[in-house]
């Protein structure tokens, strides 16, 4: 869950234009999954980032979902009739984390490839929708 929170949190940062939206994310996230923010970006980085890069666009569908945290009342990741429209919120935050790229970095969030990325045959059939962040 702690890379889907990075791609839910830097990418709408990096778009704001944000001062240093990455390491502000990965404090962040360390802070909540540790308890303290020391030295919590760098073990986000290596812990968390580094492993769970290819199923954080899943994870980032999950939190825009179910944001007010009332996951208990549904089957994860969602209800078996609202697979299409998560997949699709999914795909939609892999493409937008594979294009944003942060200042001063050279590289996107996710670099294509990263990501778990869907079969062309799979997406073709998702419900349309665009990810609009602000």
């Amino acid at each position: 869950m702690g890379a889907g929170m990075i791609v839910y949190k830097v990418c709408p940062r990096i778009v704001r234009d944000e001062a240093a939206p990455m390491q502000r994310t990965m404090r962040e996230v360390g802070s909540a999954i540790w308890r303290r923010s020391a030295s919590a970006s760098k073990h986000v980085n290596t812990a968390v980032w580094k492993t769970y890069k290819p199923v954080a666009a899943l994870w980032a569908a999950f939190i825009y979902l179910y944001e007010d945290g009332d996951t208990e009342s549904v089957e994860f990741p969602c209800r078996p009739s609202e697979l299409p429209a998560f997949l699709a919120l999914a795909e939609a935050y892999r493409e937008l984390a594979e294009r944003t790229t942060p200042p001063r970095r050279n590289q996107a969030v996710l670099k294509p490839g990263d990501s778990i990325q869907l079969p062309e045959s799979v997406i073709s059939i998702l419900p349309p929708g665009t990810l609009s962040i602000s």
